[in-house]
């Protein structure tokens, strides 16, 4: 699961090309993360995992019990994701929903070999 679509991250996106940077540490590694648990040969990569997997599991956050230290984790992980989306590197297919079956993460189609022919942002 995910191997192969991990490494593929790791060569569009990990590296320096002309006239584009590789991404920083703090969004690479939710992308290779949401790449690993994604399936390896889906013509369209996806993930749905939520923001609290990607802080405990991607970037290595504790989850706090207090609601404002809580925020301030789950804002670090909307921080780590924005340059992944303004790259081109992910889109949200679906948002995530809270109701009363429970929380449904946010699926998000992932650009494993760069971005979309039709991305025309510059790579932050």
């Amino acid at each position: 699961m995910g191997a192969s679509n991990a490494l593929r991250i790791y060569h569009a996106w990990g590296r320096d090309y002309p006239g584009r940077k590789a991404l920083t540490n703090s969004p690479l590694r939710p992308l290779v993360y949401m790449a690993l648990v994604s399936r390896d040969g889906d013509a369209e990569p996806w993930c749905g995992v939520g923001h609290t997997q990607l802080a405990v599991m991607a970037l290595g956050l504790t989850m706090p019990d207090d609601p404002k230290r809580r925020d301030f984790t789950l804002r670090k992980v909307r921080r780590a994701i924005t340059p992944l989306h303004k790259a081109g590197a992910i889109e949200t297919t679906r948002r995530a929903s809270y109701g009363p079956d429970g929380e449904h993460p946010a699926i998000y189609r992932l650009h494993l070999d760069g971005p979309p022919a039709s991305q025309t942002t510059a790579w932050s």
